[in-house]
């Protein structure tokens, strides 16, 4: 599922090269689950970063995800998802002023 609030969308010049970074926390009531958090334009997944959370929800569990990519010229809208792709538990997204979340797109170059 798309996490709300963390799109962007960036004009690229180009033949120019960008990071997109994204980064959040997560809580879990099972130990062993996996939750994926997926960097994407439209449908089409960039990159995927995976995690096992750990402990129950009591704990912050923090995962970034980067990619770098060079996209065409233009208008390019980037957004974060997030699965549970292993186990049994309820997986909550979360941010807030100790733990924020975000989505960073920066020009590194040709």
């Amino acid at each position: 599922m798309d996490i709300t609030g963390l799109s962007v969308t960036v004009t690229v010049v180009a033949g120019r090269r960008i990071r997109i970074t994204a980064s959040g926390a997560f809580f879990d009531t099972v130990a062993t689950d996996v939750v994926q958090m997926n960097i994407k334009e439209g449908a089409t997944q960039l990159q995927q970063a995976a995690i096992v959370p750990g402990a129950a929800s009591a704990n912050v569990n923090v995962e970034k995800s980067v990619v770098i990519a060079s996209p065409s010229a233009g208008a390019h809208t980037y957004k974060v998802s997030a699965i549970r792709s292993t186990g049994t538990g309820a997986v909550t997204f979360n941010a807030g002023a100790t733990f924020p979340a975000f989505i960073l797109v920066e020009d590194i170059g040709v």
